[in-house]
């Protein structure tokens, strides 16, 4: 019988017609043709540095020669007189643990392991945890325990590999969900973090295929030129053309700014102010009045205390509670 080459590399690759080789996790494809896995290798190690591959042996049912002392010594027996009893000399084999079985488990499918990678990742991701958990001596034990098989993915693979691949794959599957969707009305707003730099994002919201009410966020992004309203309906265009629903906005909900609203008539689409922004520049406006209506009339405290709501007065420390709260006690009506 011809030797036969085995090599742990093709746990990892699919070997196609043509001598080549598909990569399991990027899908690449690579020459074999010199018999070399030498490409293949170096490959894997760029995708996946922490997968440790052993070099082919060359196997063959000729190339065994009976050797006996591998047999161990010679077996004696001895037949018990009156009996059927056949003692023998040679040492007990034990059977194997299931421990040991698992422990010696040849490295799992290309398949299953890429579905465990992307759930490690969701889990680093949604659960906020730095990438080097995976470098955890005690939780590459525990992952080790649960299945001997399975390759945990190093800090590097995470951060280089698996979450660019995740954050690619989850891209285009919104991005087929939202082009499904018959009208995809827009919110979007902008802020500056504690760091002086300015963002913006912009949400879609529509009914999938299923009647269920489904929002998608199509961008938060650092937004460093000035805040006119040219630049912003520039913004706002780009993200509609780059998510094709550019013909699909039904209207732009915002808050009342001058500038974004003018952005949004820019772009000819229906512009709607954010309701709970308009509230709050109404009680805004109240409050900016409420001492001149105090200096007016303090001949009455009791009606004017009955006309702000009592929760207002007496209620959460927010920042118009407060203003309201300061404001009384300027007047010596609040106690």
């Amino acid at each position: 019988m011809a030797p036969r080459k085995r090599s742990d590399i093709w746990n990892h690759f699919t070997e196609l017609e043509d001598s080549k080789a598909k990569c399991g996790y990027c899908s690449n494809k690579y020459s074999v043709a010199g018999g070399s896995f030498g490409n293949l290798r170096s490959h894997l190690k760029t995708v996946r540095p922490d997968v440790i591959i052993s070099k082919a042996v060359v196997t063959s049912d000729e190339s065994h020669v009976d050797d006996p002392a591998d047999h161990g010594p010679p077996v004696e027996t001895m037949i018990v007189p009156g009996t059927s009893i056949v003692k023998s000399s040679q040492p007990t084999q034990t059977q194997s643990s299931i421990m040991h079985f698992m422990q010696n488990k040849k490295p799992m499918a290309v398949s299953r392991s890429k579905q465990i990678d992307e759930q490690v990742t969701k889990m680093i991701v949604k659960g906020y945890y730095a990438f080097s958990i995976v470098d955890d001596k005690e939780f590459r034990k525990f992952v080790k325990m649960l299945n001997p098989g399975y390759e945990l993915p190093c800090r590097q693979t995470v951060s280089k590999n698996l979450i660019p691949r995740l954050y690619n794959s989850t891209l285009e599957d919104l991005k087929k969900k939202v082009e499904t969707a018959l009208a995809a009305p827009l919110t979007t707003d902008g802020w500056t973090c504690i760091n002086n730099r300015s963002y913006i994002a912009v949400t879609a919201h529509f009914i999938d295929g299923d009647g269920k009410m489904c929002s998608v966020c199509l961008g938060c992004e650092y937004f460093d030129q000035r805040h006119t309203s040219d630049n912003l309906a520039a913004f706002l265009k780009k993200i509609a053309i780059e998510w094709k629903v550019n013909n699909k906005v039904v209207a732009i909900v915002t808050d009342n700014a001058s500038n974004i609203s003018k952005a949004v008539g820019q772009l000819h689409y229906r512009h709607i102010g954010c309701f709970a922004h308009s509230i709050n520049l109404v009680v805004q406006h109240s409050l900016e009045n409420i001492s001149t209506v105090l200096r007016t009339d303090t001949s009455d405290k009791t009606y004017l205390l009955d006309k702000v709501p009592y929760y207002l007065v007496h209620g959460h420390s927010d920042p118009i509670t407060a203003k309201v709260q300061k404001t009384f006690t300027n007047h010596e009506l609040y106690h």
